[in-house]
């Protein structure tokens, strides 16, 4: 009887050890899976972000060619109305940047502070009229989002 009592309680605790292993296996496991998704969200995260700002830049660019477009067809056809003057004030550049050419406009907002100025000085300082008020501050945009 004691053999057979000692034997269940070796085969208990045999049992007990074995199915605690299996759980902090179990758990290891888990967890380094868990590690791993979360890296791969991290990793995705970030090819999503530059695919975005790849995105951005390449509606800036389609929108800089357009504008050049607009630009040659302008000059062939002078226009001096007071409509197409361009507004001189900063909120309003960042406004009609946004309406007209969104791509740039989210690389504009992108830019540090000192570019932004830089930006809309080049802008400010233009005299063109018409579409090709914004040729140079696109350009300006384009180059400082490099």
């Amino acid at each position: 009887m004691e053999s057979a009592k000692g034997s269940l309680l070796i085969k208990e605790k045999w049992t007990s050890i074995a199915g605690r292993m299996l759980a902090s296996l179990f758990l290891c496991g888990a967890v380094i899976v868990f590690t791993s998704l979360a890296s791969a969200d991290d990793y995705l995260d970030q090819l999503k972000a530059e695919a975005d700002t790849l995105e951005t830049m390449s509606k800036a660019k389609a929108e800089e060619s357009k504008l050049k477009s607009e630009e040659a067809k302008a000059e062939s056809q002078p226009q001096t109305s007071a409509t197409e003057i361009a507004p001189r004030k900063r909120h309003e550049f960042e406004q009609e940047l946004q309406k007209k050419y969104p791509g740039n406009y989210v690389l504009y907002t992108m830019l540090a502070p000192e570019n932004k100025a830089k930006v809309y000085r080049a802008y400010a300082e233009s005299n063109r009229v018409g579409p090709g008020r914004f040729v140079i501050p696109i350009n300006k945009i384009i180059e400082y989002s490099r």
